[in-house]
């Protein structure tokens, strides 16, 4: 009798540490299951759109900087009156080619440089000519269309053959805007400010730098760079990316 008892209390009591256990695993999945759908939440409604707003404000960051700078050398009084008396003040030019290399060695610009509307002469980083533009050469071409513009500052992405670099151009006229005696300009690197902007982040995940019309601006890979997001990845994605009303995509002074 004792043993059959025995035999009954050791299954009840085998019995309830199953059922414990179960009831156990089950409220740990469903904890589990809850914490996992709080935290993929949390992830898509707050930290990866916090990380896109991140990466945009250093992007935007770096071109505000870059346009300050440029505004800076376009209103420069001395280069002004050099470029307007058409460089053959000896003492204005030594004066202004030390303003070009004092902005070059105390920034980390790529470039930094300022073009003579009268002369068409390119003068760049150290104060050096590194060209005479031609309207009828195309690769110049972004010079005479600036000037034209009357637009204080524009933004635009180009490979410069003197530099032999592509980079991100944040022009601006010099002096009147309705007659400029130049463009001055300041050049980042494109390579490198895309490296630091399409780098993965802590998820794994990558970045790309869109205008609000779906064009790529900025990318790991440079060969994207113009192209719609809809080429790259599909329009399905493209049109959930430019239908997104919660994130605020910063379109630059002039289109590029």
């Amino acid at each position: 009798m004792k043993v059959f008892r025995r035999s009954i209390r050791t299954k009840i009591m085998a019995l309830a540490v199953v059922s414990i256990t179960l009831g156990t695993l089950i409220i740990g999945g469903v904890s589990y299951m809850a914490a996992w759908n709080a935290l993929d939440h949390k992830l898509k409604s707050s930290d990866l759109l916090n990380l896109v707003k991140y990466q945009a404000e250093r992007i935007d960051g770096s071109i505000k900087k870059a346009k300050e700078t440029a505004l800076i050398l376009a209103n420069d009084s001395t280069l002004n009156a050099w470029f307007k008396g058409g460089e053959s003040n000896k003492t204005l030019g030594k004066l202004s080619k030390e303003k070009l290399t004092n902005i070059k060695t105390t920034t980390q610009y790529a470039t930094i440089s300022a073009v003579n509307k009268s002369t068409n002469n390119y003068w760049a980083n150290d104060g050096e000519l590194i060209d005479t533009l031609n309207q009828k050469d195309n690769d110049d071409g972004w010079f005479f269309r600036t000037l034209a513009s009357q637009e204080e500052v524009s933004i635009q992405i180009d490979f410069n053959k003197e530099l032999n670099n592509t980079f991100v151009f944040i022009n601006a006229l010099m002096g009147n805007v309705t007659n400029p005696n130049g463009v001055a300009g300041v050049g980042l690197d494109l390579t490198e400010l895309s490296e630091a902007f399409s780098k993965e982040d802590q998820f794994g995940g990558k970045n790309w730098l869109i205008d609000q019309k779906g064009v790529i601006q900025i990318a790991n890979d440079i060969s994207q760079i113009g192209k719609p997001i809809g080429e790259i990845f599909g329009e399905t994605i493209s049109s959930k990316v430019l239908d997104l009303s919660l994130i605020h995509i910063s379109e630059p002074t002039r289109p590029y």
